[in-house]
């Protein structure tokens, strides 16, 4: 299964296309490895005007649904508790792409952006459901090698779902840097400019 995407669709890659894949499989597979998310919404002040809001945050995943959690009145889940649209990025750095010009630098990388509305989880059951796939997402098994939440924990923590109703995934892994033919050919740029890539190993132990 994939995600619809099309011209006017927002979650539609439009440059690069050869890098975007829109299947369920990947977006999960991306957002499952990813750790750190940042989740965007916008607030509205008294004058109604709306400001881009940005927080990073630790997640989880259940099928096609996404979990967040925060404090009883921190701004992100009291505004998504409402149904709010919400979109969250996740970006894995893989390197650094460093040419002999720097309009060709670039970066190695995954990403996957994802949008949905917010929905508050008040069934207990699924809450603390909802707080252990958090808390595994970051160290498999973790939940069931700490102690028991209390009454006071639970009651000061919100747990928003967002089902993830369209998606992206964009990914480069650049062997060698794109220069311009013309700079292969000036030997002194060449020989007092080093160009490659600097390759970025990440020890993941939340998979």
């Amino acid at each position: 299964m994939s995600f619809e995407v099309g011209p006017k669709t927002i979650n539609n890659v439009r440059r690069h296309k050869e890098r975007a894949s829109y299947d369920y499989e990947s977006v999960h597979r991306a957002l499952d490895e990813g750790l750190l998310g940042h989740v965007g919404f916008c607030l509205e002040d008294e004058d109604g005007e709306s400001t881009p809001v940005v927080i990073p945050m630790v997640y989880g995943r259940k099928d096609n649904f996404l979990y967040l959690h925060g404090y009883v009145s921190g701004r992100l889940v009291k505004h998504l508790a409402k149904g709010k649209k919400v979109s969250m990025a996740v970006t894995e750095l893989n390197g650094l792409v460093l040419a002999l010009s720097p309009f060709h630098h670039s970066v190695n990388y995954r990403s996957v952006v994802v949008f949905g509305r917010g929905e508050l989880v008040e069934e207990p059951e699924e809450r603390l459901e909802a707080l252990q796939i958090i808390t595994d997402h970051m160290v498999k098994g973790r939940w069931d090698q700490c102690r028991d939440s209390t009454k006071i924990e639970l009651q000061t923590t919100k747990v928003i779902r967002v089902e993830i109703e369209s998606a992206s995934v964009k990914e480069s892994n650049n062997k060698e840097p794109n220069d311009d033919p013309a700079d292969y050919k000036d030997l002194a740029l060449c020989e007092s400019t080093w160009s490659g890539v600097v390759s970025f190993f990440t020890n993941t132990i939340h998979g």
